[in-house]
């Protein structure tokens, strides 16, 4: 569910090969990102869509994309940049196990490949974040690093506090292929 005012401009014959979207007041999955922009202009001499995005919150930019999509492969390649950007619209994705996500998020990932073996590397650093695992009902905060590559996503000594003061560290990885499985 996408939230608020969408306004197209300048947009040419293929708009999913050239366009440029503005997307005021954008929020997703109950977390706002600001004023949402996205442009991709078609480069003839490599035959791929320029990409270009970002998102700016109460005139903070807090992500900033670039790359390319090569319609003959149907392959991506996008560099996102963050800069405190909210972690609130995990809540939805992972409340099978836990909720009340805040935090926010700093780093640089590449996502690309086949559009169906999509690949995430990369880091992000988690600031002041904190979630309730709802198993245990205890609310858990960290500030540290998380890092992502072809087979997942890996924790190394992340120390976790409780409300209570307990503090644990925890290690591992959550494998997935492509996102599967």
């Amino acid at each position: 569910v996408l939230n608020g005012n969408i306004k197209l401009t300048d947009i040419y014959k293929n708009p999913m090969i050239e366009s440029r979207l503005l997307v005021k007041d954008f929020s997703i999955l109950g977390a706002n990102y600001g004023d949402l922009t996205a442009e991709s202009a078609w480069n003839s001499s490599v035959k791929v869509a320029d990409i270009k995005a970002g998102a700016v919150l109460d005139g903070k930019k807090l992500t900033e994309i670039s790359g390319y999509y090569d319609p003959a492969l149907k392959r991506l390649n996008l560099d996102v940049n963050t800069a405190s950007l909210p972690l609130d619209a995990l809540n939805p994705l992972l409340k099978f196990f836990a909720s009340d996500i805040h935090g926010k998020a700093s780093g640089r990932v590449n996502l690309s490949g086949e559009l169906s073996r999509l690949v995430l590397k990369g880091a992000l650093y988690a600031e002041n974040s904190s979630m309730v695992v709802d198993y245990l009902n205890t609310k858990y905060s960290f500030t540290d690093s998380v890092y992502f590559n072809r087979d997942g996503i890996r924790l190394t000594n992340i120390r976790l506090n409780d409300e209570k003061g307990n503090n644990a560290t925890i290690s591992g990885t959550i494998f997935h292929s492509y996102f599967k499985n």
